[in-house]
C-alpha cells in the first residue's frame, strides 16, 4: 500500500515536471555564432532513494551530470537521452 502511494506521488511530480521543461536557444562563441538547442529540465528527486541526488549521462564519451531536484540547461542530445530513459517526460 505504501508502495503505491510513493509510485502516485512520483508521477505527480513527473507532471509537474513536464510543465517545467522548456526550450530554449543559446549561441556560444565557440561555434562561432551557431544556435545550439537547449532544453531546461527539472528532475524530481527519487522517493525511494533519496541519497542519489544526481544522474549521469554520457554521451560519445563525455560525461553530464544533472542534479535532481533542481532546474538545468542541458543540450538537445543529453535532453533526448533522458527522455528514452524515462527521467523526463516529453511534452
Amino acid at each position: 500500500m505504501a508502495n503505491n502511494n510513493v509510485n502516485k506521488e512520483a508521477k505527480n511530480e513527473n507532471k509537474e515536471v513536464k510543465n517545467e521543461n522548456k526550450e530554449v536557444e543559446t549561441k556560444k562563441a565557440v561555434n562561432q555564432g551557431n544556435t545550439v538547442k537547449e532544453k531546461i529540465v527539472a528532475i524530481p528527486v527519487d522517493p525511494l532513494n533519496p541519497k542519489d541526488n544526481k544522474v549521469k549521462v554520457t554521451i560519445n564519451g563525455k560525461e553530464h551530470i544533472i542534479e535532481r531536484g533542481k532546474q538545468q540547461k542541458v543540450s538537445k542530445a543529453v535532453y533526448d537521452m533522458l527522455v528514452i530513459s524515462g527521467f523526463v517526460v516529453e511534452e
